[in-house]
């Protein structure tokens, strides 16, 4: 159990590490005018591909006994992703603007304060940071649908191909809407999304039957369509705002922002045993509709050629 969880905090730190250098690598091979189309079609593949994943991995761990099916799926996944560094190495990185000049040079020191200063990544953390309290509710959908609603089991599975259809559908639809007015119509449609999942919950609950409660798959269809928008929509639009020579720094702090996120679902958990899925539901509604309110104001980025 240590080696397991040593193992995947030493994944999660260099898939941080890595990621910085991801998105500054992309921001400057893909225009922002080409993004769009590039990620929405990279998620739509990937969605699908998940699906097939899925019926695999559940094929392995009913035809294997344990641990053995375990450590087949581990071992396939860490070969995959190994097999995933062969293509970077033919990846040929293009020198940022202005790699030889001293413009950057007197910010070195004080770049966290002029961070902080841009207004632009100001809003847009705020507006992450009250997004992302829909992880308040996300982990007690499931269990409100079968302890509350007494929804059959069955319609679990109808979760995820809500949340795994509107995935992938959503990439394809926010992909070109991003392409062709930009990335922050992108970050509005997956806010109110977001927003949208614990309002129909809350409705549903509040109703306790007739056809809300069976149409509680669209609370997963929200959720699909949120998870869409992460990279697509935040990132992007945090890519753009970006100074060239700033960008790797924008990005590394917005994603040390963001790990404060990780510890919601455990205040989410606290919320609900303190008071109701009432309270519960609607207090994760008026945050996040907070934060869908706010990232109307977000200003348009300046954008690239195509």
């Amino acid at each position: 159990l240590i080696l397991s969880f040593t193992c995947f905090a030493l994944f999660t730190v260099c898939d941080g590490v890595s990621g910085v250098a991801w998105f500054d690598i992309m921001a400057r091979a893909i225009p922002p005018r080409r993004r769009g189309r590039v990620l929405g079609i990279g998620q739509a593949i990937s969605g699908l591909v998940g699906i097939g994943e899925g019926a695999l991995i559940g094929l392995v761990l009913n035809q294997r006994p344990f641990p053995e099916n375990y450590a087949l799926v581990f071992t396939s996944a860490s070969v995959l992703l190994i097999l995933a560094t062969v293509p970077l190495v033919f990846i040929r990185e293009t020198p940022p603007e202005n790699a030889d000049s001293q413009s950057h040079d007197p910010v070195r020191g004080r770049w966290l304060k002029l961070l902080f200063a841009n207004p632009a990544f100001r809003h847009l953390m705020v507006c992450r940071m009250l997004i992302g309290m829909m992880g308040l509710a996300t982990p007690f959908y499931v269990k409100h649908a079968d302890q509350v609603l007494r929804l059959p089991q069955r319609i679990i599975g109808d979760f995820v191909i809500a949340q795994t259809l509107a995935g992938v559908i959503a990439s394809i639809v926010l992909g070109m809407v991003c392409e062709r007015w930009g990335s922050r119509y992108d970050v509005c449609a997956g806010s109110a999304a977001a927003a949208a999942g614990p309002l129909f919950a809350l409705a549903a609950h509040l109703a306790g039957g007739g056809w809300l409660v069976q149409a509680y798959p669209f609370v997963f269809l929200s959720l699909g369509i949120i998870n869409s928008t992460w990279v697509m929509g935040f990132f992007n639009y945090l890519l753009e705002i970006a100074p060239e020579g700033m960008r790797p720094a924008y990005v590394g702090l917005g994603n040390t922002i963001m790990g404060t996120l990780t510890l919601v679902p455990v205040a989410g958990g606290w919320l609900l045993e303190a008071t109701s899925y009432t309270v519960h539901f609607g207090v994760t509604a008026a945050l996040v509709a907070t934060g869908f309110l706010l990232t109307l104001g977000l200003k348009p980025p300046p954008r690239g050629t195509l």
